[in-house]
């Protein structure tokens, strides 16, 4: 990952660009050196021995972590991509929802969970088709969307995008709402009642 994210970055001819990439490639490489001593540490307190999950929650959601530390990179040539960050899953996932609504006999609320939403992209364009595309207004008035998301870092990049497609209109005012437990504790879902899990 590392050396991909210099080499990507090696033939940059600006040299404030290339300023700030050393600058991440440097907070990348201190966050790397932070994780890895966090789990020696941990390791080290727990008789040799951790579970994987307490690993993965190190290695991932710590305050240097993957997810969590600032240097998380989402999208084409980055350090991964995924189909949600097209607009064509964005139109799919919108006809697959209206169906599940239909099938469940229109209710009034209606609620779409997203766990990891990245940088939000899936979200923001399923609030803008909902809302602006012709019919689906009733759908958009039931709708309340959430997003389960452990990382502070991720959860601000979703509310970023999220507003830049809806420039006008505060974020307050969006059906939209954040959970900030992880996948394993979703007791803050205890009350839906109808939707579906994404």
């Amino acid at each position: 990952n590392s050396q991909r994210y210099f080499l990507d970055h090696l033939f940059l001819n600006d040299y404030e660009e290339l300023k700030v990439a050393a600058r991440q490639y440097k907070q990348m490489l201190t966050s790397h050196f932070l994780v890895k001593q966090e789990l020696i540490d941990t390791i080290k307190a727990h008789g040799g021995r951790i579970t994987f999950r307490e690993f993965m929650r190190i290695s991932l959601y710590s305050k240097h972590g993957y997810y969590s530390g600032g240097n998380i990179r989402i999208g084409r040539g980055k350090d991964f991509n995924t189909e949600s960050e097209h607009t064509y899953f964005a139109q799919m996932i919108v006809k697959q929802i209206k169906e599940m609504w239909k099938v469940l006999g229109k209710p009034n609320k209606f609620t779409f969970v997203e766990t990891g939403a990245g940088n939000g992209t899936l979200a923001a364009n399923v609030l803008k088709m909902l809302a602006k595309e012709q019919g689906y207004q009733d759908l958009f008035a039931a709708l309340e969307y959430r997003i389960v998301e452990i990382s502070p870092e991720l959860m601000k990049r979703q509310q970023e995008e999220i507003s830049s497609q809806f420039p006008d209109v505060p974020m307050s005012q969006l059906p939209i709402a954040w959970i900030s437990s992880s996948a394993l504790d979703l007791s803050e879902l205890e009350d839906v009642q109808n939707g579906v899990f994404f």
